[in-house]
């Protein structure tokens, strides 16, 4: 969902009841968005961004996992910032 603000800001909630697939991505017992996820929730802010399907990530990286409860949920955001060039 797009937030309300100037930034290109957009916020999900993830939750093992509403999406069981994460339950089965497990590391020492506890449920963690897979990398790939971390990339989809980009592709997808950046496909709204632009309103087209034809956009690319490049060099990214993740510093930390991001567990996921096993009852309630976790709220992510995405934020996505215009580079020097002007692109975003």
């Amino acid at each position: 969902v797009r937030l309300a603000s100037p930034l290109h800001l957009f916020q999900s909630s993830l939750s093992i009841d509403g999406t069981p697939w994460l339950s089965e991505h497990r590391i020492f017992g506890a449920a963690l968005l897979p990398g790939a996820g971390f990339l989809e929730l980009a592709l997808a802010a950046a496909r709204e961004v632009f309103g087209s399907d034809d956009v690319a990530l490049g060099e990214t990286s993740l510093r930390e996992g991001l567990t996921i409860p096993e009852t309630g949920t976790v709220t992510v955001q995405v934020i996505v910032t215009p580079q020097d060039d002007g692109s975003l």
